[in-house]
């Protein structure tokens, strides 16, 4: 008797395990529907992304439950208004922000004047005129994982540079990223004949290095490099980790720059503005 209840008190933990359970194409589909692109759409008002206009006030585009509307806000009057932008309204503030008007290879971001592309060779930034295709080098002291403009934040690398024209096309805002001792991140691409290993930098959660960013102005006539009176930040946006020019802000006039400071967990974030000729920070 003893025995028997030895062998049934074994044997009941085989039983109480759960099964696992296995996933069918039917259950991914059915994820795939909560992912970001599919479930933007039904965020309204997520985000006001402010253009500013001579006269100190700002227009945005915003999303409501019928469509999209687009708004004019005068913050001195306290005044929201619907607002009609102008196709060179759209057109600028696409350049302004980095996306869509780039250069051939869609890695170089247009001046807002239409007639200068800046690009990162070599770790450095240059800047080609458009009409001529002369290259000019702005920076000369960047080395491998701590360049200028480099858009990587672990999980997405590109060639792409990262920066924002001044309003005059005569400024860029960008940054330095120092990655120098960062981790690295291995992948292994299968395909036929020999497989091939790619690796980056890839700061990962408790790392006690993770890429930091030194924040400059780069005066493009100069070339001039301003840099900011200021400790370096984390490689760190308000949205994501990323780093995207929706934190950053000239002044109409081109002679401050203002940005968004986030700290590495993402609990705060500070606003800061820049002085664009001195570096000085307030």
């Amino acid at each position: 008797m003893k025995k028997l209840f030895l062998f049934v008190f074994l044997c009941i933990p085989l039983y109480a395990q759960p099964q696992p359970r296995v996933f069918t194409a039917a259950d991914y589909a059915r994820a795939e529907k909560f992912l970001a692109p599919n479930v933007s759409n039904l965020v309204v008002g997520g985000a006001v992304i402010a253009t500013w206009l001579p006269d100190e006030r700002f227009w945005y585009r915003n999303t409501t439950m019928t469509g999209v509307e687009y708004v004019i806000i005068d913050p001195a009057k306290k005044i929201r208004s619907p607002y009609s932008p102008t196709p060179s309204d759209t057109a600028g503030q696409s350049a302004g922000r980095g996306f869509g008007q780039r250069g051939p290879a869609g890695t170089a971001v247009k001046s807002p004047d239409g007639k200068s592309e800046a690009f990162i060779r070599s770790w450095n930034l240059w800047v080609r005129d458009i009409a001529t295709k002369k290259e000019r080098q702005l920076t000369t002291d960047g080395v491998e994982n701590f360049g200028y403009a480099t858009d990587n934040a672990g999980w997405r690398k590109s060639d792409r540079a990262i920066l924002l024209w001044s309003p005059d096309s005569r400024k860029i805002a960008t940054q330095q990223q120092d990655e120098q001792n960062v981790g690295e991140m291995y992948l292994v691409e299968t395909k036929v004949n020999h497989p091939v290993l790619q690796a980056w930098k890839y700061p990962l959660p408790g790392d006690s290095v993770v890429a930091m960013i030194h924040r400059v102005i780069i005066e493009v006539d100069g070339p001039r490099v301003i840099r900011f009176q200021m400790p370096p930040d984390y490689h760190r946006g308000t949205v994501e980790d990323d780093i995207t020019t929706q934190d950053y802000k000239w002044s109409p006039d081109g002679k401050r720059f203002a940005f968004i400071s986030t700290s590495r967990v993402h609990k705060d974030a500070w606003v800061r503005v820049a002085d664009a000729t001195s570096g000085e920070v307030r």
